[in-house]
């Protein structure tokens, strides 16, 4: 059932008792949550939640496979509880959010933070801060975060575009059978520019990493370079080739990557491929580079703003 909070906000309460028979016989699980919403003024909201999970009979953390999460309830009871705070301007909207779990097997507090805003047209600006501290049952303390920085430049009436993300990650763990303490700094870095129906990209990606596992310490230097040439060889068919390169500075070690792909335009704003690497290598932090690792790929890529919303639910409609 809801229950209304006018004109404060809204606030739902949700409960659940559900039985189910396993391979130990019948459990009872008693799952309640509660979200109340504050609408402060336009531009400022904010929002407070409760969530908990009970095991009301024969309690105990018995599981079919170690592999296979249950079909139903958690495999451990937790209370969870949290805190946001929401602001939506003209040109900026930031939200924030402090959350924290208290649960059977460990503690985990967690924050995030995002911003996003365009102070002059054509210049896009964003900022992500994601952190999580654990605590175990067993002793174990570990730290997880990541700040992301995020910069695109498109000059109007221009025909480069601009794009860069910044990553700085964190992790480090204490109290177990060892202890580490990793960050890494990665930074990409992407150049396209278009002409009638030419598109040249151009990508520089740089990574550079700190591992400290017990007394050992590890460190390196990774860069990525690649170019990709798009051709318009229809109104809604496009040919592309592309070339990369990954390199270790330590052991100077290089990886190749390079292929072909076909392009297809279903609709406005949306965007289909299909391609083939005769050579490749996979690298999570170089993913702006595009698909780089060996053997066949599909993309499918959309575009969303108010305007490619609209006429993308209007092509679906009409199909």
């Amino acid at each position: 059932f809801n229950m209304n909070a006018q004109p404060w906000g809204g606030a739902t309460l949700n409960t659940s008792v559900e039985q189910r028979s396993s391979e130990y016989g019948p459990r009872l699980f008693a799952v309640a949550g509660l979200k109340q919403s504050w609408q402060i003024s336009d531009a400022w909201s904010m929002d407070a939640s409760v969530d908990s999970s009970t095991t009301i009979k024969d309690p105990g953390n018995i599981t079919f496979s170690t592999t296979v999460p249950p079909a139903s309830g958690g495999p451990e009871d937790f209370t969870a509880m949290s805190l946001g705070a929401n602001y939506q301007g003209e040109t900026w909207s930031w939200t924030s959010r402090l959350e924290h779990r208290d649960a059977d097997t460990e503690d985990k507090w967690g924050i995030y933070s995002g911003a996003v805003g365009e102070p002059r047209k054509g210049l896009g600006l964003s900022a992500r801060l994601q952190a999580f501290e654990t605590q175990s049952t067993s002793g174990i303390k570990g730290t997880q975060a990541d700040l992301r920085l995020g910069l695109v430049h498109r000059p109007f009436s221009r025909r480069w575009t601009f794009l860069n993300r910044t990553d700085f990650g964190v992790e480090t763990e204490t109290g177990g059978v060892s202890k580490f303490d990793n960050w890494k700094f990665v930074n990409n870095l992407l150049i396209n520019y278009r002409r009638k129906t030419t598109q040249v990209s151009t990508y520089y990606g740089a990574k550079y990493t700190r591992d400290t596992i017990d007394a050992a310490s590890y460190s390196g230097y990774t860069d990525s370079i690649g170019i990709e040439l798009r051709q318009d060889i229809h109104k809604r068919w496009d040919f592309g080739a592309r070339a990369s390169t990954l390199h270790s500075w330590n052991s100077n070690q290089y990886d190749y990557s390079y292929g072909l792909s076909l392009g297809f335009n279903p609709a406005t704003n949306i965007w289909l491929s299909a391609g083939y690497n005769w050579a490749g290598y996979e690298d999570d932090d170089f993913t702006l580079a595009g698909h780089t690792a060996e053997g066949p790929y599909v993309k499918l890529r959309f575009k969303f703003d108010q305007k490619s919303v609209r006429d993308t639910a209007n092509w679906f409609a009409r199909q």
